[in-house]
């Protein structure tokens, strides 16, 4: 068994109840736990119309929290402050879609186990999580069960820092290899207008202080850390018997925030739901176990993700042994018109034969079922890699072939529109494909890129400046996320971050088209060229591109590839 798995298997969480309003949020977050431990009982309560808990709840039969804090940030907050004071509450772990340092800042003084900024949320930081709070868990407990430790001395600042990095690394290498979570959903996201640009131009950024929430190690030394600084920080002395966090003068968002939003109602006979798994899927989680589930021709082998809309299996045709993946769309909890939207997607792809786009082999909808069979990749995706390490030469060709696989789909006038590492799949012999033609479009339609009025569809780390504005698109604006990518798989991280979705919009607008560390290296026009703001100043299709690695790195591009393109 894969060592990551087994730690989390051994943090004995069976009972797990996820507290959010968002009944798609609660589905997906379920899903990714059903990978990652071992059969949990998974619960859920809607804060909104059920209210929270209140002191005369048994806590004795949960063994984890997850609570999402983003709906009703500021009520939520003092609520598990006043629990806090009055229950012994088990480990939890807090998700926030606006993550800010302060509010990190309360939550794990005040005791939470981790803070997560959901815009950052996979597999490897929810596992990464998970084995936080297990060993938050049983660190509290030992201190009245265990014999005193001899005292040692206490390691330096050096080597505490690498002590972090050795258990970082340690779990980033050690996350199963399938796909997990997504890292960068599909999103609604609004048109950035000139006033909407030119008024964050304007505005006073506070640079914060490196965080967490910025380095991305988070372990317990960086939690014990984040606790001694606001002790530092604070200078109001504390009121006997009160909450440690409440009595340190740290004027935080919660105080600010407090009487803008309603608090919601505290309930003494609050009753948790269990959560449906699988409740659109034909077949149960132990018919796939016991190897009893299928659908048509197809024997169900393995569940191995979950997206907004659709659920991903391992399968195996009946008729002649191959093994494959099957999508099976499920549209009751999702947007309208998403069946349209997913088989449209997949029908323009399917008339494009390329091996570096995913082979279709059926498209099926048929009473309430619509699902694709497509070819089974168990090398996982770019996104994976990228979190590893690609070598150069590694890089260059994946380029080279994402690359080929545009230019061929821009041959019959489909553009992607969502091109991130997480829809880019690696096969058993080191190829790539894309995938993922959900939102796809023909550049032919003469219709605007707005889903609705005021918005557009795709990810705000990869979108193009003119898909960003709302305006109509072309081949070009694909090639602007081939240059994200190709940056951060050079690079290791994401050419714009910001602390929301509109500020990393608004620097793919108007921010400084990115530099490699090394301002010498050849590739750094190509990206230059690839990441131009205006369409006009880019490349035109992909045989451009791979043509222009070619010249740059002449030894790392196979000729014979190009030739055929």
């Amino acid at each position: 068994m894969n060592e990551l798995l087994t730690q989390l298997e051994a943090t004995g969480f069976k009972q797990i109840l996820i507290i959010s309003s968002v009944v798609n949020y609660r589905r997906r977050l379920a899903m990714s736990l059903l990978k990652l431990l071992p059969r949990p009982c998974l619960s859920a309560l809607d804060p909104e119309v059920q209210g929270l808990p209140d002191e005369a709840y048994d806590w004795s039969e949960v063994d984890l929290v997850l609570i999402d804090l983003s709906e009703s940030r500021q009520s939520i907050k003092h609520w598990y402050v006043e629990q806090s004071d009055v229950a012994a509450l088990p480990p939890v772990i807090f998700l926030d879609n606006k993550a800010t340092v302060d509010d990190a800042g309360d939550l794990i003084r005040g005791g939470g186990a981790d803070y997560i900024d959901v815009t950052r949320l996979n597999t490897r930081r929810l596992s990464r999580a998970l084995l936080i709070a297990a060993d938050d868990r049983y660190r509290r407990s030992a201190v009245s069960s265990t014999p005193p430790i001899p005292e040692q001395s206490e390691p330096t600042t050096e080597q505490q820092v690498t002590r972090g990095l050795e258990q970082e690394t340690m779990v980033m290498q050690s996350v199963p290899s399938i796909s997990g979570m997504n890292d960068e959903p599909t999103e609604m996201l609004p048109v950035m207008t000139s006033d909407v640009l030119d008024t964050m131009e304007h505005e006073q950024v506070e640079n914060e202080r490196a965080s967490f929430l910025t380095t991305g190690l988070m372990n317990i030394l960086d939690r014990e850390k984040l606790k001694a600084q606001y002790e530092v920080e604070a200078k109001v002395p504390e009121v006997t018997g009160r909450n440690e966090f409440l009595t340190t003068g740290l004027i935080s968002i919660l105080e600010r925030g407090k009487s803008t939003e309603l608090e919601l109602p505290k309930n003494h006979s609050v009753q948790t739901e269990d959560i449906p798994i699988g409740d659109g899927w034909p077949f149960t989680r132990e018919q796939i176990e016991q190897g009893e589930a299928g659908i048509d021709q197809y024997r169900i082998l393995q569940f191995i993700e979950v997206g907004g809309t659709a659920s991903v299996f391992k399968a195996q045709d009946r008729n002649d042994d191959h093994v494959c993946a099957i999508k099976l769309l499920d549209d009751s909890h999702g947007i309208s018109n998403n069946r349209e939207r997913f088989l449209r997607g997949y029908q323009l792809i399917q008339s494009v034969k390329h091996p570096n786009i995913v082979s279709i082999k059926d498209l099926v909808s048929s009473g309430e079922l619509t699902y694709v069979v497509m070819e089974y990749f168990p090398g996982g995706d770019l996104k994976q890699q990228i979190e590893r390490g690609i070598e150069r030469t590694r890089v260059v060709r994946y380029a080279a072939q994402i690359a080929a696989a545009l230019n061929a789909a821009h041959e019959h006038d489909i553009l992607h529109r969502d091109l991130k590492p997480s829809n880019v799949l690696i096969r058993e012999d080191g190829t790539l494909a894309l995938l993922d033609f959900g939102i796809a479009k023909l550049m032919a339609e003469d219709k605007s890129d707005l889903t609705q009025a005021g918005f557009v569809v795709g990810t705000s780390h990869y979108i193009s400046p003119e898909q960003a504005l709302g305006k109509q698109l072309d081949a070009r604006s694909d090639l602007y996320a081939l240059g994200v990518m190709l940056y951060e798989m050079l690079e290791g991280h994401r050419p714009y971050t910001g602390d929301s979705t509109i500020e990393i919009m608004q620097q793919h607008v108007r921010g400084p088209v990115p530099q490699l560390s090394a301002r010498d290296d050849p590739l750094n026009p190509l990206i230059g060229k690839l990441m131009a703001k205006e369409p006009g100043e880019r490349f035109n299709s992909g045989a451009e591109v791979i043509q222009a690695l070619a010249d740059a790195i002449p030894e790392l591009i196979d000729h014979d590839f190009l030739r055929n393109l």
